[in-house]
């Protein structure tokens, strides 16, 4: 039976190893930034000092062979287990330095994730660095590993991966969406439409950003399936359109975001126009690259009746403005 070490107990352990230097290193009364190499060896010498952790992974930008380094990446970091005991404690933070603030996703009661097994932290410290870390049990390591190929095995005590694998951004390639699918963007793209100049034509601008905010996700959808095409389908567009600089040409980059306005009407009615022009046009060629029938050829009188309300709407805040 393995032999369980308390978090409380290894921490005299794990500072043999590391050391307490970076938690006495201040500058003008800021602790200096633990380095890439520090925090994986603090990360390893708790899972060796821990008999229950068999294997320790990173995900993430980290291990992304396309991502640059930079001091604001997260360590995404799984511990798997053996023994179930050993996720009920809740001392995992303060074996990783001073923690600024912290989330455990299972004790999330306003806007909560989706249920999660085993247990999850996000911990900020303060010297800047940030670890996510994940506890499960062992067994659930093959779907993980299957599920997300951005994956790096740090420590496999037993053996258990016979042929690492090389990270790789295959999971988070764009999917070729089904025609049904674009179907649905294109048909909620025009709905949303009437929301935004409903919430501009009350004033309630709060409300036209909230389905503004909808209608950039469609038209990110529509962006990401135009680069999956051109690259048939085996890049990233990155979290948010993080690469559409990448691979999107300059004058698209700039009317998508183009697309955030002011908090005012007649910004936001002019970002709502660009945001229709620039998925109307992505959407042809989407359609075109894929052989499908445009789905945005169903929805002429709505892109009409979308087009008279703006400009009835631009030309009375416009008018306001010049009687101000």
């Amino acid at each position: 039976m393995n032999m369980v070490i308390s978090p409380e107990n290894l921490m005299t352990s794990i500072q043999i190893y590391v050391g307490l230097s970076w938690l006495k290193n201040h500058e003008r009364g800021h602790q200096i930034m633990r380095d890439e190499q520090t925090m994986r060896t603090l990360i390893l010498n708790v899972a060796n000092s821990h008999k229950a952790i068999r294997v320790v992974t990173m995900n993430g930008s980290r291990v992304n062979p396309e991502t640059a380094k930079d001091v604001h990446q997260d360590y995404d970091i799984v511990y798997y287990f053996d023994d179930a005991d050993a996720l009920s404690s809740r001392d995992w933070p303060t074996l990783f330095g001073d923690v600024l603030i912290m989330q455990t996703l299972e004790d999330m009661v306003f806007d909560p994730p989706p249920k999660m097994s085993g247990r999850v932290y996000l911990m900020q410290f303060t010297d800047g660095n940030r670890i996510d870390l994940s506890l499960k049990h062992v067994d659930q390591l093959k779907d993980d590993l299957a599920r997300d190929t951005l994956t790096a095995i740090l420590l496999d005590k037993d053996k258990r991966i016979v042929k690492p694998p090389k990270p790789s951004l295959k999971s988070y390639h764009v999917r070729r969406p089904s025609e049904a699918v674009v179907a649905s963007c294109v048909n909620e793209c025009f709905w949303v439409a009437f929301y935004v100049l409903k919430g501009v034509a009350r004033n309630q601008m709060g409300y036209a950003q909230v389905h503004l905010d909808i209608l950039r996700r469609c038209l990110e959808g529509m962006l990401a399936w135009s680069v999956g095409i051109e690259h048939d389908f085996a890049v990233s567009t990155g979290k948010h359109g993080a690469n559409f600089t990448r691979y999107l040409r300059d004058d698209f980059v700039k009317r998508w975001l183009s697309t955030w306005p002011e908090a005012d009407p007649l910004p936001v009615l002019h970002a709502l126009s660009s945001l229709l022009d620039l998925f109307v046009e992505v959407s042809a060629q989407v359609s075109d690259g894929l052989q499908i029938t445009n789905p945005v050829l169903q929805y002429t009188a709505a892109r009409h009746e979308i087009a008279a309300r703006l400009e009835k709407l631009i030309t009375a805040y416009a008018r306001d403005n010049l009687s101000c």
